[in-house]
């Protein structure tokens, strides 16, 4: 630190040649365009990282919504509560509910949310929810099953079933981000 202040102090008194003082422009120059890199890339690699963690959590969803779409129709809770108990052995899952059509819980398990959620927002009928702090974030989606619509003959065209998508309940995850963050700030410290 004090080399630094004699440089300050010389350039000050102009007791440098030229070829010194370009050679510390160009220093400077350099550590200036390297910091700002260094904080574009630490930005970029972020919201990468927070992409691919809300991929992660929609094909989650995804995938649970396929599979208790049926149980949800015939109202298997056992099925139902197997499916919420698989995914909530993944890492960093807090909560999982399935709700029924009416909004009556019929799996529950892990922390409830405390704290306001933000609405960050909805792709392909998932809804993206985070938490104020940003700790947590939350995703939503509707469950539907297609139901054969009873005495219409003309729904049945060449053995092919066509009936009405119904919505028969819906599933939130709740989502830690503190050990995402923790990683991230372990690779970004290296």
């Amino acid at each position: 630190m004090n080399f630094f202040f004699v440089i300050l102090e010389r350039l000050r008194q102009r007791q440098l040649s030229i070829s010194a003082k370009v050679s510390l422009l160009f220093a400077f120059i350099v550590l200036g365009l390297s910091s700002v890199l260094y904080f574009f890339f630490l930005d970029y690699e972020s919201g990468r990282n927070s992409e691919a963690f809300d991929r992660r959590a929609q094909l989650l969803l995804n995938q649970m919504v396929a599979n208790s779409s049926y149980p949800m129709l015939v109202g298997d809770r056992e099925a139902v509560a197997r499916i919420g108990r698989s995914a909530m052995g993944l890492q960093g899952m807090e909560s999982c509910s399935i709700l029924d059509s009416v909004g009556d819980t019929i799996f529950f398990q892990g922390e409830k949310a405390q704290g306001y959620f933000e609405v960050l927002r909805e792709d392909a009928g998932t809804i993206f929810l985070e938490e104020e702090g940003g700790d947590r974030r939350a995703y939503q989606r509707k469950i539907s099953a297609l139901v054969w619509a009873e005495g219409d003959p003309e729904l049945l065209v060449m053995d092919t079933f066509v009936g009405q998508e119904q919505v028969v309940g819906m599933v939130k995850i709740t989502f830690s981000l503190k050990q995402e963050k923790e990683d991230f700030n372990a690779v970004q410290t290296k």
